[in-house]
C-alpha cells in the first residue's frame, strides 16, 4: 500500500482537479514505452523500486485507474497524489490533490473493491493486514507550505522548529490512523528513511550508485 506525495505518485493526480501533474513530457522519457506515465520521474520512482525488490509482478496501479481491477488487486494499490503533505493545508494551492485522510478513506473503499476479488471481507482484511505500507511524506509541507509565501502564513506563525514539531504530531496521527484501521498486525516493523541524505550521496557521488542515476556533479571554473 503506497501513501504520500510525488515521489511516490504513479499517477492519481491524473485524475483530479490539480495544476500539478506529471502528464507531460519530459516525465517518463526513460520509461517503456518513452510517454509520461503519472510519474513525477524520468521513469521509475520509489515504489517501483520497491516493488521490484519484493518481486511483485507489477507495481501498485494508482487507486483512481480505471485499470485497478481484478487481478491488480492483489498487488495492493497506490494512493499516493503528487503535492500533498502530513499538514492537510500544505498544496493548498495545486487545487484537488489527495490529502491524507482522503487517500486514507481510498484504502478503506479498496479493502472493499478486493473483498470482492478474494472471496469475502475477512480475506481482503487478512491480505491487507499483511500488506507493506510504504508513506512519502513531508517534503511539500515545507517547499509547499512553510516556505511558500504568500500561500501559505505558516512562516509568520511559528519557526520551523516549532512546525517541525507540528509535523511530527500530525504524522503520529496517521500512523495510529492506519494501525486503527488494520489492528492485526502483529509484530509491527516500522522503518524510517532519510531521503535528504540519500539524496545528498546520489548529487555528490553519482558514480557509486551505477547506470541507473543520472546525477552528475561539476565542478565551475572561475574565469
Amino acid at each position: 500500500m503506497v501513501f504520500g506525495d510525488s515521489l511516490v505518485d504513479s499517477g492519481n493526480n491524473n485524475y483530479v482537479d490539480t495544476t500539478l501533474k506529471a502528464d507531460l513530457p519530459p516525465y517518463g522519457i526513460d520509461s517503456p514505452t518513452g510517454r509520461p506515465t503519472g510519474r513525477f520521474s524520468n521513469g521509475r520512482n520509489f515504489a517501483d523500486l520497491i516493488s521490484e525488490v519484493l518481486k511483485l509482478p507489477e507495481s501498485p496501479s494508482p487507486f483512481l485507474s480505471p485499470q485497478l481491477s481484478g487481478e491488480r488487486l492483489l498487488y495492493g494499490a497506490n494512493f499516493a497524489s503528487g503535492g500533498v503533505g502530513i499538514s492537510n493545508d500544505t498544496g493548498i494551492q495545486l487545487g484537488n490533490i489527495i490529502r491524507m485522510p482522503e487517500q486514507i478513506a481510498s484504502m478503506e473503499r479498496y479493502q472493499t473493491q478486493l473483498a470482492a476479488v478474494v472471496g469475502g471481507e475477512e480475506q481482503a482484511r487478512k491480505l491487507v493486514n499483511r500488506a507493506l505500507f510504504f508513506i512519502s511524506l513531508g517534503t511539500w509541507d515545507l517547499v509547499g507550505n512553510y516556505f511558500s509565501p504568500p500561500f501559505s502564513a505558516r512562516a509568520g506563525q511559528s519557526t520551523v522548529a516549532d512546525f517541525i514539531d507540528y509535523l511530527i504530531s500530525e504524522y503520529a496521527k496517521i500512523l495510529r490512523r492506519l494501525v486503527e484501521l488494520n489492528r492485526e498486525l502483529g509484530s509491527d516493523i516500522y522503518v524510517a528513511a532519510n531521503r535528504y541524505t540519500i539524496a545528498y550521496n546520489f548529487i555528490n557521488n553519482p558514480d557509486a550508485y551505477g547506470k541507473y542515476f543520472f546525477f552528475r556533479k561539476t565542478t565551475a571554473k572561475a574565469s
